[in-house]
């Protein structure tokens, strides 16, 4: 167990002892919250606490769990764990309490985007598995909207939370999900949605995703890339630098196409400079409009083990990615093979 779970499972053991905290479940006062927070802090002996390479202020650790964590515990509960050693632990890690206690943590972190998911994180059987997934099913039971049931929403999150550990994600890729050209999105999402959808073929028509509309590295050699379908559309996972990505594989296109955000991104990895710009072109978005867009060589991009160099692209101002034909013409001869979702380039 994680130093700072003990820790907090100390504390609380001392304060349910001293009768000193806040407010049951059931309404029997313990005592003021901003003495619980203050005896709590005061406790930590230190103002941050360590949790995955990130300082987290333990006073704000401590008026969450003030405001979300005794809250939930009765007074019955909390009497009858201080009685025996195991009984405070047994109570904070039980399925309905932790994950409230581990939010408290990751909601009071500055900045989680390169927070990793250490070796434990996720683990079949875990509490983080349960908290993560008591979160996504109740963040997909949120809204208005009735999009899924219950029974889809905890398929769903199995699914994904299988993904997740599988692929070794980190928390910086999770906030990318909704990020149509994201690895994450397609190897997780995308699958996972198909996956309770399935026997729903109505609701699958009814979603939309909205997209604006050289040299191969081998010889006398057929290779496959896999695609990634959804609605009726394939989208293949191109690799430039250290960014993969997945675009829409449209034969109607032209062009390869790729946002300013993203070129902005390769060219502060030095992968692409002003000097790669080699003049402009005129497309036409999906309204019929028509707009004239810069052009830059990119050095290469792959696709598995598929590599081509020195090919033309697009960059738009805002909208998604898009493989066109500049990026097929590149290869002697291609197919698409729709019964198993695979490209086939030769060359």
């Amino acid at each position: 167990m994680r130093p700072l779970m003990l820790f907090l499972l100390m504390v609380l053991s001392a304060f349910s002892a001293k009768s000193q905290t806040i407010k049951t479940k059931d309404g029997l006062e313990l005592g003021p919250r901003r003495q619980f927070v203050k005896n709590c802090a005061k406790s930590a002996g230190e103002e941050y606490v360590d949790f995955n390479g990130k300082n987290v202020e333990f006073k704000k650790i401590c008026e969450c769990m003030a405001d979300e964590v005794i809250p939930r515990i009765t007074s019955v509960e909390l009497i009858s764990a201080s009685q025996s050693d195991d009984g405070m632990t047994e109570l904070m890690m039980r399925d309905d309490i932790y994950p409230h206690i581990e939010m408290c943590v990751l909601q009071n972190i500055d900045d989680i985007t390169d927070l990793e998911f250490d070796e434990n994180t996720l683990e079949e059987g875990s509490l983080s598995e349960k908290a993560a997934r008591e979160s996504c099913i109740n963040g997909m039971m949120e809204g208005d909207e009735d999009y899924f049931t219950l029974e889809q929403a905890e398929v769903y999150c199995d699914c994904a939370i299988n993904a997740i550990r599988e692929k070794g994600y980190s928390f910086s890729d999770l906030m990318l999900a909704e990020d149509e050209s994201s690895e994450v999105f397609n190897e997780v999402v995308i699958p996972c949605v198909v996956e309770i959808l399935a026997d729903d073929p109505s609701i699958l028509e009814e979603e939309e995703l909205n997209y604006y509309t050289g040299e191969v590295g081998f010889e006398n050699e057929t290779r496959e890339v896999e695609l990634s379908t959804f609605n009726d559309q394939y989208k293949i996972k191109l690799t430039i630098g250290d960014h993969a990505k997945y675009y829409l594989l449209d034969t109607g296109a032209s062009d390869v196409l790729i946002d300013q955000a993203f070129a902005e991104t390769l060219m502060e990895d030095g992968v692409i400079s002003e000097k790669d710009r080699v003049g402009s072109d005129t497309y036409q978005l999906a309204d019929g409009s028509m707009i004239e867009c810069p052009i830059y060589l990119i050095p290469e991009m792959s696709s598995g083990d598929v590599v081509i160099r020195n090919l033309e692209v697009g960059v738009m101002d805002e909208g998604g990615f898009l493989c066109g034909m500049s990026f097929l013409n590149s290869f002697l001869d291609w197919e698409l093979d729709e019964d198993r979702s695979v490209l086939i380039l030769k060359n």
